[in-house]
């Protein structure tokens, strides 16, 4: 019976020691996964030197965090909330580092709001940052359009295969009907249905040379071109 005992007593004793043991080691793991697992670095590449540090410095909120559970949603709408940005991967670096990859929007156009000047992406938002904008000659839209209605008829331009680049000019009227003015001058104005044909008949007067000398080319009516010099 003594000898019972004394099993029992060995059993209870090396269950309390890997219990006290294991505590220790929970202890211990969960003070240096705190300390080794927080957010020390964040790395921003893709823009100029001087955008990226204005984006991590927009950033400095997640610095301390648990790399683990870091709160993604929030950095995903400070980005978000950049108007230059087009897209962006986010990369863990273990134990304590973020890496953001940037891609700026392409810019499209141009518009003037107060004679105020800004420019349009192809993330289709505004953005009136000129620092972050490269000097070009972009094409500039006039009137009070919406930059979805202006990424349609451009997705519809591009679809006909029409050369963008040359176009200086767009115009947007209340009646929801748009201008295009070409570099060499011509006025081509667009009816409000049917605007892919229009464009694939533009393409093919050019492309044939059919009245060149004419500054205006109406396909406001149905199955009628109008030329004329303005």
């Amino acid at each position: 019976m003594p000898q019972q005992i004394d099993k029992n007593f060995k059993f209870f004793l090396y269950i309390f020691i890997f219990i006290f043991l294991s505590s220790i080691n929970n202890l211990w793991w969960i003070k240096t996964k705190d300390s080794i697992f927080k957010i020390s670095e964040i790395e921003v590449t893709g823009l100029k030197e001087e955008l990226n540090y204005n984006i991590k410095k927009k950033l400095n909120f997640i610095f301390g965090e648990n790399i683990f559970f870091i709160n993604s949603h929030k950095i995903k709408k400070e980005l978000n909330n950049i108007n230059y940005i087009e897209n962006y991967k986010i990369k863990k670096y273990f134990p304590s580092k973020l890496k953001i990859n940037i891609k700026k929007t392409k810019i499209l156009a141009q518009a003037f709001n107060n004679n105020k000047k800004y420019y349009i992406g192809s993330n289709t938002k505004k953005i009136d940052n000129l620092e972050e904008i490269d000097n070009k000659n972009y094409p500039t839209i006039f009137g009070e359009f919406s930059v979805k209605e202006f990424i349609k008829l451009r997705n519809i331009i591009y679809d006909a295969q029409f050369d963008l680049k040359n176009i200086t000019n767009y115009y947007y009227f209340k009646s929801k009907r748009w201008d295009i003015k070409l570099k060499n001058g011509t006025l081509i104005k667009l009816p409000r249905e049917n605007i892919h044909d229009a464009i694939v008949l533009v393409k093919n007067i050019i492309s044939k040379n059919i009245n060149n000398q004419k500054k205006i080319i109406d396909l406001r009516m149905e199955e009628q071109i109008i030329f004329s010099n303005g």
